[in-house]
């Protein structure tokens, strides 16, 4: 039988804004959502580990957030080897005041689908 993908999930205050991180681990792929208040997608990246050098990562769709969605993108291929596909559907406000604390909570996530 093939194993299912695994979860999980966290819930962040930050500053009064409820934000998810919910990261789903498939055998060969990473899929991370960061949403305020609701699941919705947001600006979509890809990214994925080369054999040599840093991961490589585009942006499939939006622009909010960008340069930080693709900066946890790799971020999270480089750490696991695996393809990721994230998106962030945050304000660059929210997301640059509080990055260190949805880094945080992101690893957390992949430390705990990946067990």
């Amino acid at each position: 039988m093939d194993t299912l993908p695994k979860h999980s999930l966290k819930t962040l205050d930050l500053d009064g804004l409820k934000v998810y991180v919910y990261v789903e681990k498939f055998d060969n792929a990473l899929f991370i959502l960061i949403s305020k208040q609701v699941f919705k997608i947001g600006t979509l990246t890809f990214s994925i580990k080369e054999l040599e050098g840093p991961p490589r990562s585009t942006t499939l769709l939006g622009w909010r957030g960008e340069v930080q969605a693709r900066i946890l993108a790799e971020k999270a291929s480089s750490e696991t080897g695996l393809m990721t596909l994230l998106s962030i559907n945050l304000e660059e406000e929210h997301i640059q005041r509080h990055f260190r604390s949805i880094l945080e909570a992101l690893n957390q996530c992949i430390k705990e689908a990946s067990t």
